[in-house]
């Protein structure tokens, strides 16, 4: 069999050819602004509504009247013209058969039967 040789220390090599300059890049154009857009319409100034009232205070008048028989009215008074509400107390063992509006400024109530002793209510505003 042949026997391998020693490796032997060979001579440095020829050095290599410089490569090719890389050409220059494309360079980015600058953007272009765009237009302004149309300026629009001034706001208008916002309407302020009506101050209502802080509270019910003085705005509302519960009236009431003892009374008897089988139909009363109660009118409201002048500082507070319109019934909005009312009703009836104390009927023995009868019926309303219309507790209404009689007018803009009356409550009326109507039972089914004469008693001798009620009440009658009616709620007034401005």
């Amino acid at each position: 069999m042949l026997q391998a040789h020693p490796v032997l220390a060979g001579r440095p090599g020829c050095a290599a050819p410089p490569g090719l300059a890389a050409s220059p890049g494309l360079r980015a154009s600058a953007a272009r602004a765009g237009h302004e857009g149309r300026r629009g319409h001034a706001a208008l100034p916002a309407l302020r509504g009506a101050t209502g009232p802080s509270s019910l205070t003085g705005m509302l008048v519960t009236l009431s009247m003892v009374t008897s028989g089988d139909n009363t009215a109660l009118s409201c008074p002048v500082a507070n013209p319109i019934v909005i509400g009312g009703g009836y107390s104390g009927v023995d063992g009868t019926s309303a058969s219309g507790s209404f509006p009689s007018a803009s400024n009356a409550g009326q109530v109507t039972l089914n039967a004469i008693d001798p002793s009620w009440t009658i209510y009616a709620i007034c505003s401005k």
